[in-house]
């Protein structure tokens, strides 16, 4: 789903837990590109795939961020990684 897209470098699924109530914990699919600039045209792309390859009723949150993403080092150790390019 990702690997024609040159701008995505990474991707991780983590699951997001909200501190007042753990049972809520839902997973997002955060992917990692080159710059800022790559956000927009990738999270459109992402989204039209998801479409697609969902079932009704099923939601997969996605966080389009750069390498610079002040939680990336977190994201990195908690995250299963899906993807990486070099």
């Amino acid at each position: 789903m990702l690997s024609d897209l040159e701008a995505v470098k990474e991707a991780h699924v983590v699951q997001v837990l909200r501190i007042t109530d753990p049972g809520t914990g839902h997973h997002v699919l955060f992917i990692v590109v080159d710059d800022s600039q790559s956000v927009g045209p990738v999270h459109s792309v992402v989204q039209k795939r998801l479409k697609k390859i969902l079932r009704f009723r099923e939601k997969l949150e996605t966080s389009i961020i750069t390498a610079e993403h002040e939680l990336i080092d977190s994201i990195r150790e908690a995250g299963a990684v899906v993807g990486w390019r070099d």
